[in-house]
């Protein structure tokens, strides 16, 4: 009975070591899956903060540009406005000075 004992005290010892030996595996192995998805996603969130600033540029392009092409054609109605008015008082033959008309295209 003590032989018996003895040999499953020496497999509950070996059982105990083996458990602990898979358990540090495992924690080896959570560690290293959380390294490489740790690397995977900041990869993945580096490209998205690029993506997102190269987005941002192009936005700020595009503004730049539409306020120029507005400037622009007010400028030109404006212009043309102020041309036809100056027809239309020509026409009724009006004797103002235009001066006041031309220096609000430049308004």
């Amino acid at each position: 009975v003590a032989d018996v004992c003895r040999g499953m005290m020496v497999d509950i010892t070996a059982l105990r070591t083996r458990v602990s030996q898979l358990e540090e595996e495992k924690r080896s192995l959570d560690q290293h899956l959380n390294l490489k998805h740790r690397e995977r996603n900041d990869t993945l969130v580096r490209q998205l903060f690029s993506t997102c600033v190269l987005l941002k540029s192009r936005l700020d392009k595009y503004h730049v540009n539409m306020e120029h092409d507005v400037r622009q054609l007010v400028s030109s109605v404006r212009k043309e406005g102020v041309d036809r008015i100056i027809k239309l008082k020509n026409k009724l033959s009006s004797a103002n000075d235009n001066e006041t008309l031309i220096h609000t295209l430049h308004e």
